[in-house]
């Protein structure tokens, strides 16, 4: 900052040496005068000083005022001006008294921050999503006009209120619950989906993401984030579902119609049978009883896999131990195998007990050897294995699974393994690499479901051309735990 004095009597000025330094001059060559001085100001800005000057001798108010000048290097430099006069005994102006600081630097700062906001209110204004911000009380304060263009609505509805209180119906796609929990604990969230209802009956489906600011001294400020309209995407999805409902319809058809097909030629065929004997009052032999008796439990099986996919068919958990459950079924897993198979247990010591429908769980442990032994058209080898684990975070996060202890069934095969582009769908409901009319494409899925109704998962980890391993995770009993 430097200073400088205008005698008026001599029209002679005085300059600091920092005022010197300020308009790049050597004060020990440099003979200052006023002429000088204006000459090296640019020309809009040059007469500032001037007018300044008469405007005090005339009485007229006088404020701080801003001008540019070149240097002789060429470099321009911004300069803030204040002028006071300074008088005699007599009250006669005899000098004028002014300081000159260089504020370039504040200038160019200014100038960057203002390019960065045109910069980014373009962004704004341009993005496919719109730009929101809240208080410290969880209320909009400001929506972008993008608003506007995307859904046709009035952002100022929005102003003053919060996302829950906002004018017409919010419907959480989520966990509303959560979000408000998310929002009161001043954490990040992302992608929060949710309906939005206004007075006409428009509905509009949203995605938000938000960050808490939080000021200078470390206080909650309120939230900033965006907003995006994804009601086309949502309607797509929707059509997206419904045909793969009804392709999924035209996949259990066939598959269903074969096996009820199946059962009802047997009934048929044993129930005439039954007929001519008793029009021909000849004894009737009890297999033929049994067999119309298996077929109808077939059925029923059947129909018990569609519910226990479906969800709608309650369990009946047992507290149990999977290694006496494999003992007591291994005969019949085995039958299931067949003679070219080789099928093993091995248990784990000391596993501890779970909770599950003993019932269901024989079932899901069936479908998981058929599927293996499908794997195995010329033989090979099946190898069931017990085992206790215990979750870290990451691991259950992984899973999508509670943190905790876990019994596992893992279930191996050195079958010709399952192809890359398959695996991500093998638990899918309807899905089959079998012939049409061959199954249902239910078997992974029920014991998918069986699985996370018990409280755990079913997981393929590994799949290759030597073999296929499908997992089990059952939540341990509390109790015992």
């Amino acid at each position: 900052m430097g200073h400088w004095r205008l005698v008026v009597a001599t029209d002679e000025l005085i300059w600091s040496d920092e005022l010197y330094r300020i308009y790049g001059l050597d004060p020990k060559t440099t003979n200052i005068t006023r002429e000088l001085a204006s000459s090296m100001k640019l020309p809009d800005d040059a007469g500032r000083f001037s007018q300044a000057i008469e405007d005090y001798k005339t009485g007229k108010p006088v404020s701080d005022f801003e001008y540019r000048l070149k240097r002789t290097d060429g470099n321009i430099r911004h300069i803030q001006g204040s002028i006071q006069p300074e008088y005699d005994g007599k009250g006669q102006i005899v000098s004028f008294f002014g300081i000159s600081q260089d504020i370039t630097n504040l200038k160019d700062a200014l100038n960057s921050r203002n390019a960065v906001e045109s910069r980014f209110k373009d962004l704004i204004e341009l993005a496919a999503d719109w730009y929101w911000e809240m208080d410290e009380n969880l209320a909009f304060t400001y929506v972008s006009e993008r608003m506007e263009e995307i859904t046709g609505l009035d952002r100022k509805r929005f102003i003053g209120r919060s996302r829950g209180d906002a004018e017409g119906d919010i419907i959480a796609e989520g966990d509303w619950q959560t979000h408000q929990e998310d929002l009161i604990n001043r954490r990040t969230f992302r992608d929060f989906r949710y309906r939005y209802k206004n007075e006409k009956g428009q509905l509009f489906y949203w995605s938000a993401s938000g960050k808490p600011v939080f000021n200078e001294n470390g206080d909650f400020a309120g939230y900033r984030g965006t907003g995006t309209d994804i009601t086309a995407q949502t309607v797509l999805e929707d059509k997206l579902r419904q045909s793969q409902k009804l392709q999924a319809i035209g996949q259990l058809t066939g598959g269903v119609a074969h096996d009820f097909n199946n059962i009802l030629a047997i009934i048929v065929g044993n129930a005439e049978l039954v007929r001519e004997r008793i029009l021909q009052k000849q004894p009737i032999d009890l297999h033929i009883i049994d067999a119309i008796i298996r077929s109808v439990k077939r059925g029923s099986d059947l129909t018990s896999s569609l519910l226990a996919f479906s969800r709608k068919q309650d369990l009946q958990p047992d507290i149990l131990c999977l290694n006496e459950g494999l003992s007591s079924f291994s005969h019949i897993l085995k039958r299931a195998a067949g003679e070219a198979i080789d099928l093993t247990i091995t248990h784990q010591e000391n596993l501890w007990r779970c909770r599950v429908d003993s019932g269901q769980m024989e079932n899901a442990v069936l479908n998981l050897v058929l599927n293996a032994r499908d794997a195995l058209p010329s033989g090979g080898s099946i190898h069931l294995q017990t085992a206790n684990i215990s979750l870290d975070e990451a691991k259950a996060l992984d899973l999508d699974i509670e943190l905790g202890d876990y019994v596992t069934l893992a279930v191996r095969d050195t079958g010709t393994g399952i192809p890359e582009d398959n695996l991500t769908h093998v638990f899918e409901p309807f899905f089959t690499t079998k012939e049409i009319g061959k199954g249902t494409g239910l078997g992974l899925s029920m014991v998918y479901g069986f699985a996370k109704q018990s409280g755990g998962t079913a997981t393929i980890p590994a799949s290759s051309s030597e073999g296929t391993t499908a997992m089990i995770y059952l939540p341990r009993h509390q109790e015992e735990a």
